[in-house]
């Protein structure tokens, strides 16, 4: 009942955001490329429970490195997602060349080469060898303080 005595309405509460396990598959080079093993099934890797991602198939990565430490600091975690390849102006992705080494940068269309730091430090882009392959589009960087 409120103050006056009428009945009050109903309290309605927020949904409980959806919590999924996320394998923890790696670590990406946030500098210069970087080799890692292939991944050959993600239920063989640890889990982090993570609530509110989209629809999509998720990894989570540790980041080495401090060419994007404006967006993940070294030792964070990134949560990518594998089915978004489309690239969008300053979106973040993981990406391969082709010889397989891997690295997490920014998508800057216009400037050469569109894959750029994002680091609080002077660090050149990455020196990538023929085609590029969109692993996939991070959309998450956690950090635990």
């Amino acid at each position: 009942f409120n103050a006056d005595g009428a009945e009050a309405a109903p309290v309605g509460f927020a949904p409980s955001p959806v919590t999924v396990d996320v394998p923890i598959v790696s670590w990406i080079s946030a500098g210069e490329l970087g080799s890692q093993d292939s991944v050959v099934n993600l239920s063989d890797y640890p889990t982090i429970p993570t609530a509110d991602l989209e629809e999509g198939e998720w990894i989570a990565l540790r980041v080495d490195g401090p060419s994007m430490n404006k967006i993940s600091p070294p030792d964070s975690i990134i949560f990518v997602n594998l089915r978004d390849k489309r690239l969008v102006t300053n979106g973040c992705y993981v990406i391969a060349d082709e010889t397989g080494r891997a690295t997490y940068k920014r998508w800057r269309p216009n400037d050469n080469p569109p894959f750029q730091p994002a680091s609080y430090l002077d660090i050149p882009p990455p020196e990538l060898e023929g085609a590029i392959t969109i692993i996939g589009r991070v959309k998450r960087s956690m950090i635990d303080m």
